[in-house]
């Protein structure tokens, strides 16, 4: 019946997959985001929101790259006519908006709208800011610069926290800063400051309830592999049953992995030139299958390569097939690839179209009849395969598929929507409070084009909509965001300032000036 699970997380098959469909068709794309809001609201609405309240954030994110004008007014609607209400979701939009076309927009709208961002520094911030600082010229307004300044002060707002102590995100962060420090010397803007090095507490070391004995130095660091390779499939199996049981190590997986496709891609070289090439399959499969172990995709692929090197294309086409069944795809979550590791799947392809089709034939079958739980990712895997042809300027769909890649790309939509049909039936609407309360329309006779509207009006519009922001840092940096856009851009800030007057509940609360403005004033 009806939301009968404390949870459908089947949702995400269909918003996954959205993205690639709308760079494949943008019109049709648009109706499909169009189509799925409302499932995305009831499901947050009908469950108990453990992973079904990402949908909603998710379908945001994907009205960002279909329809960003569309995104802009929606958000700034819900933002102004609800002021000073946290509303993470909509902040959370725009930010996405940004993300996806701050390296198209004008370098000053998008500067302007990035500055109301909650998020201090993020990964485009030094490319946008360079593109702005090249604008700069003798006959430049004075706003231009001093956009550029405050846009620069937002990354030494960033906090230093246990996430950033790691020695990853200090490089990165650090990389971040060394770039963006390169603007500020150009405009002669001062330099940023790197993250604080950890401080070594007695709270920051690990506990151990009783002192760990040395380990000799003549422990063995990785798994012994046999040699020379086992002649027969049994002996093969046996040894990669002794591997998958091997402890895993640290520094030892990728030594112990190339000894393991050594040893067994000889194995399975010396079955093919026998002729026992079922024996050889057999062994891939049990690589793929009974033993699901870590590391079982990336020596799948490294077998597959030396196949190929070899010429046993049959036995590589298997090998790279199964290396994009068996890659869990979104971080280790779902069954099959998608979007990872599909140039293996293309690789099949290329080798033997036939035994590609059959191979995903069997694994889909073999998942779905496993359980409910086990079928997660295979409709957004199939879907990120049928339309990947669209996108990669190369026919990779028919090649893989045997179909033409018009019908590949219907083929694809087809899939998405017969899933929707399911999920819809499954999570019905049963009342008017389950529609949204901002639905979005796919533009009528949508002529496909990637961005329909104006994106700069987009960005402003975006950027003005933070004056609803709860906090007064938020209210000063939309302010300050909106001087500079009325000054700087009059004509993209026209129409969403119109929006934002006709829009703005309890306007009582806005200040003229803020203190966070005047700190950021030059001198």
């Amino acid at each position: 019946m009806a939301y009968g699970w404390r949870k459908d997380i089947t949702v995400h098959e269909l918003l996954d997959p959205l993205p690639a469909l709308v760079t494949a068709d943008p019109a049709r794309g648009r109706a499909r985001v169009a189509r799925i809001q409302p499932l995305c609201e009831r499901l947050v609405l009908h469950t108990d929101g453990k992973e079904t309240n990402a949908a909603r954030p998710r379908w945001w994110n994907a009205l960002a790259g279909a329809d960003p004008a569309a995104l802009a007014d929606l958000a700034a609607t819900g933002l102004l006519s609800d002021r000073n209400g946290p509303n993470t979701i909509l902040h959370g939009a725009r930010e996405d908006l940004w993300r996806a076309w701050n390296g198209t927009a004008d370098p000053v709208v998008a500067t302007a709208l990035r500055i109301t961002l909650d998020t201090p520094l993020l990964q485009a911030d030094a490319a946008l800011l360079d593109r702005l600082a090249r604008t700069i010229g003798p006959s430049t307004p004075d706003g231009v610069p001093q956009l550029l300044r405050i846009a620069l002060s937002r990354a030494d707002e960033r906090q230093a926290n246990r996430d950033s102590s790691s020695d990853g995100t200090r490089l990165a962060d650090a990389q971040l800063v060394a770039e963006l420090n390169a603007v500020a010397e150009r405009v002669g803007a001062p330099q940023l400051t790197r993250l604080p090095e950890p401080s070594v507490t007695d709270e920051s070391q690990p506990r151990r309830s009783a002192p760990i004995p040395a380990q000799s130095a003549t422990a063995p660091t990785s798994p012994a592999a046999p040699s020379p390779a086992p002649s027969e499939p049994v002996g093969l199996i046996r040894v990669l049953r002794a591997w998958h049981l091997s402890p895993y190590e640290a520094g030892a997986p990728q030594h112990t992995l190339e000894q393991m496709r050594d040893l067994v891609g000889d194995g399975l070289l010396n079955l093919a030139a026998r002729g026992q090439t079922d024996e050889a399959t057999q062994v891939l499969r049990a690589i793929a299958g009974p033993f699901d172990f870590r590391d079982g995709p990336l020596l799948l692929r490294r077998l597959a390569d030396k196949l190929r090197q070899n010429g046993h294309d049959a036995l590589a086409a298997e090998a790279y097939a199964l290396t994009w069944v068996r890659t869990r795809g979104q971080g280790g979550w779902l069954n099959f690839g998608g979007e990872t590791a599909l140039d293996a799947l293309r690789t099949a392809a290329q080798l033997d179209r036939t035994l590609t089709h059959r191979v995903i034939t069997e694994e889909a079958e073999a998942v779905v009849s496993a359980g409910r739980y086990g079928t997660h990712g295979i409709t957004q895997a199939l879907i990120f395969a049928f339309a990947q042809q669209a996108f990669a300027q190369q026919a990779f769909a028919q090649q893989a598929f045997g179909l033409p890649p018009n019908d590949s790309l219907d083929l694809a939509f087809a899939l998405w929507d017969e899933a929707a049909t399911v999920i819809e039936s499954r999570a019905p609407r049963v009342h008017d409070s389950d529609d949204p309360q901002h639905p979005y329309r796919a533009p009528d006779n949508d002529n496909g084009t990637p961005v329909p509207g104006d994106l700069d009006h987009a960005f402003a519009t975006a950027a003005l909509a933070a004056v609803a922001h709860a906090d007064r840092e938020g209210k000063c940096r939309a302010m300050v965001a909106t001087r500079s856009l009325v000054t700087l851009r009059p004509e993209a800030t026209a129409p969403a300032m119109a929006l934002a007057l006709e829009q703005l509940s309890d306007p009582a609360t806005m200040r003229p000036a803020c203190p966070w403005e005047r700190r950021t004033r030059p001198g």
